[in-house]
């Protein structure tokens, strides 16, 4: 096991080598924690690497028991056997799964929480010399998103509820399946449609596909909403899919298909662990403070009028930092003490400030929700928003900006 580097092949980590120095964050973190729990047996919080940093220092730290209090592997298979959802069978909804519900009962129509994605598949890349027919590719797409929905069992997850709040029902496999078409459409305009059509998340499986012909080559589209996969998952899936493609005709029987882990299982255990360990109310406790009259929406001058009714359009603005600027990030970031991120967000704090945010500055960051282990394999929402907020007052210097993140980043639950 290899501490965390930018580069390619990174040499083997030696016990004093330090996390943050090369080049580790939260996602890394994350990883290391899920294996180093699983190789010691223990549970090694993401919490612990960070404040502690070295092979040496952690190691200690398991020892002494300075690691906070969580499940061992074997009381996580437990609770995760307990918690996995039966199909057909209604189950408690997740966190996400309640958000998710409760906006689209607000607003049945909308398509903000749609995962879309387009792949051109090519003769070239099929091994078709000449082109490809749309009908014979999408019973190929059927037979490989019907093996995604077998496996992943967010995928074949129903939202429904009343008053009470909504549950979740996971579908079997079989009738899942049923219920996927794989949809020919004419052109990219019917595609563009279908992409922008809402699912019903009491009747519809979260996952849909369309073919259409364009001039040699297949347009796909996939959509899947978001309340059975977040950024991290998508890549999983791409990669099943691949897999089914590529050796389907090696399957002798295509509805066999190994489960994944349950997201359902994984997040109650978590929580169960949270709330065992009495960190529940303590972090509901600090967040309450933390975010006592946090100024909602940050007062930043605008040329135009803010929409009062509120809206889900947006634009993405990037910007590319050169290798001199990547490199003075993380020299910064050691100096500092701190993680490149950490040094990237007090810059941006120190930049709203400037532009007229005033000197209390809360900004929301994505969390993977993930905690290493079987978490890693898992499909589903597990992402969520974590508030920082930072305090400009007094005019502190770039340090100052930097340094309370290393208190409030950690603590998100």
């Amino acid at each position: 096991m290899c501490w965390p580097s930018r580069t390619a092949n990174p040499p083997a980590c030696i016990p004093d080598d330090d996390f943050l120095a090369l080049g580790g964050q939260s996602l890394s973190g994350t990883r290391l924690s899920g294996r180093l729990s699983s190789a010691l047996g223990t549970p090694v919080s993401l919490r612990t690497i960070l404040e502690h940093r070295t092979p040496r220092a952690i190691a200690e730290a398991v020892a002494a028991g300075d690691t906070d209090t969580g499940f061992t592997p074997e009381e996580f298979a437990e609770h995760y056997a307990q918690h996995t959802p039966t199909p057909g069978v209604p189950a408690p909804a997740t966190p996400a799964q309640r958000r998710f519900w409760a906006l689209a009962k607000v607003n049945p129509g909308d398509i903000t929480y749609h995962l879309p994605l387009m792949v051109r598949l090519t003769p070239e890349e099929q091994g078709d010399a000449d082109s490809l027919d749309a009908r014979t590719m999408a019973g190929h797409v059927q037979r490989g998103v019907e093996r995604l929905v077998r496996r992943h069992e967010s995928l074949r997850t129903l939202l429904s509820g009343d008053v009470d709040g909504p549950q979740q029902v996971v579908l079997p496999a079989d009738e899942a399946a049923h219920r996927l078409t794989i949809t020919v459409l004419a052109d990219e305009a019917e595609l563009l449609r279908h992409r922008a059509t809402p699912f019903r998340l009491d009747q519809d499986v979260p996952i849909r596909a369309a073919v259409c012909p364009d001039g040699d080559s297949v347009l796909l589209s996939l959509v899947i909403h978001h309340s059975a996969c977040d950024g991290w998952s998508l890549p999983l899936l791409m990669a099943d899919l691949e897999a089914a493609w590529t050796h389907a005709e090696e399957a002798e029987d295509t509805t066999v298909v190994e489960p994944a882990p349950s997201p359902t299982g994984i997040i109650a255990t978590w929580q169960d662990a949270w709330e065992s360990s009495g960190q529940e109310a303590h972090d509901r406790e600090y967040w309450q403070e933390q975010l006592a009259d946090v100024p909602c929406p940050l007062p930043l001058p605008l040329d135009r009028p803010r929409n009062p009714e509120g809206a889900t359009k947006g634009m993405l603005a990037s910007y590319a930092l050169s290798d001199a600027e990547v490199q003075a990030v993380y020299e910064a970031a050691r100096t500092l003490d701190a993680t490149p991120f950490m040094v990237v967000h007090a810059a941006v704090a120190a930049v709203l400030s400037r532009l007229g945010c005033g000197e209390d500055i809360a900004l929301a960051t994505p969390v993977s929700g993930r905690h290493g282990g079987m978490d890693e394999a898992a499909v589903g929402c597990f992402v969520n928003l974590l508030v920082l907020r930072t305090s400009l007052a007094g005019q502190p210097g770039f340090p100052g900006a930097g340094g309370p993140h290393s208190d409030h980043e950690p603590a998100g639950r």
